[in-house]
Parts: C-alpha cells; sequence; structure tokens
C-alpha cells in the first residue's frame, strides 16, 4: 500500500473554545485503502467523523503527547476515493491565551501536505506564533474558498511535509470609549 494526503484544516477562535475542521483527502498510489490511522497531537477532543464510505471510527490512546485516531472504510479505496472530515475542539483558559491546535498526521502515507487557515469568532485578536514548517500566504490562497462572515482576522499558512507546528495567542478585544469636550464659558464683572 502506498498513498499520499492532503489536508484542508480551518481553525476559528472564538468566546471559550477552539473549533477545527480537517478535511483529508487521499490518493491511493498502489494497492487498496481499508482504513487509515491519524496521529492526534495536541489537546483536542474529536466530535465528529465523516468521510465517503465510512463504516466507524474510534480514539485510541498512544504516547505520552499523542493519540490515535482509526477509521475504518465500508470498502477498500482506490485512486483519489477516500475523503474524511475530522471535527474537533478544545476549551480555552482565561484570556488571554496560548493555544495549539490539534495536529492531525495519516500514519503511514508517503507523502503529507495541505493547508491551514486560522480566523477569529467575534471580538478576539489572534497572533500565529511560533510556526515551524510553514509558509504564509495571502489570504486569497486558501483552497476551501472563501471564510465565514464575521471573520476580521485570517491567517493562511501552506506546509509541505508533516513535520510543522504552530500556537496561536489570541486575546479579547475591549471596546474603547473616548469623550472629547470643549467648553467655553462667558462671565461677566457682576458674574460671581
Amino acid at each position: 500500500l502506498a498513498f499520499t494526503s492532503a489536508e484542508q484544516t480551518e481553525v476559528r477562535i472564538g468566546a471559550g473554545w477552539l473549533r477545527q475542521s480537517s478535511q483529508v483527502a487521499f490518493r491511493v498510489l498502489q494497492g487498496k485503502l481499508g482504513g487509515v490511522r491519524f496521529r492526534l497531537d495536541g489537546p483536542g477532543e474529536i466530535v465528529g467523523v465523516e468521510g465517503t464510505n465510512l463504516v466507524g471510527w474510534k480514539v485510541l490512546p498512544g504516547d505520552d503527547r499523542s493519540r490515535v485516531l482509526e477509521v475504518q472504510f465500508s470498502r477498500p479505496a482506490e485512486g483519489e476515493a477516500a475523503r474524511v472530515n475530522i471535527q474537533s475542539q478544545t476549551a480555552l483558559g482565561s484570556w488571554p491565551v496560548r493555544a495549539e491546535p490539534l495536529r492531525i498526521t495519516p500514519e503511514g502515507g508517503v507523502r503529507h501536505a495541505g493547508f491551514v487557515r486560522v480566523a477569529n469568532s467575534g471580538a478576539v485578536r489572534l497572533e500565529v506564533t511560533d510556526a515551524t514548517g510553514l509558509m504564509q500566504l495571502a489570504p486569497g490562497q486558501f483552497p476551501g474558498g472563501a471564510v465565514e462572515a464575521g471573520a476580521r482576522q485570517v491567517f493562511i499558512h501552506r506546509f509541505p511535509s508533516a513535520n510543522y507546528g504552530y500556537r496561536v495567542l489570541a486575546s479579547p478585544i475591549q471596546p474603547e470609549v473616548a469623550v472629547s469636550a470643549i467648553l467655553t464659558a462667558e462671565l461677566g464683572e457682576t458674574v460671581r
């Protein structure tokens, strides 16, 4: 079995949550793909997995810092027939917060590459920090279409291999109100 995979990940950070949607497309070069195992690095809970001919999925314990997501197909995939959509979420602590999104890597593949889009939801200021193995692109270069309405900050990155990492620094946007006034008073000689 030999396959490559391409990932498109959408990370949205809002009040209290980091929500992530990853779409992984497989291209089988040789053999048949009856199922796939994903290494899950970082915090986060898998809340849903959908895909082509998907029978079931389960999260298994791994080593100290990672877990394994095991996905089974109803029939083996050949060519470019397999796609898996993985939904995850992470609860965020007190603000400002430094969050590490979940990194999803298929095991046993020849090559894994893709795109990551990080956007805010609501009054949140974002900054992508500690980026390794990523190339920043213009917002229009993400292949997954336009970002949802309401996102004021959007960061697009491309990774050519599975050895990448990043963190997101999120802080709330505090409203600021300023008042400026000019007062003109006129006093006469008999006014106290």
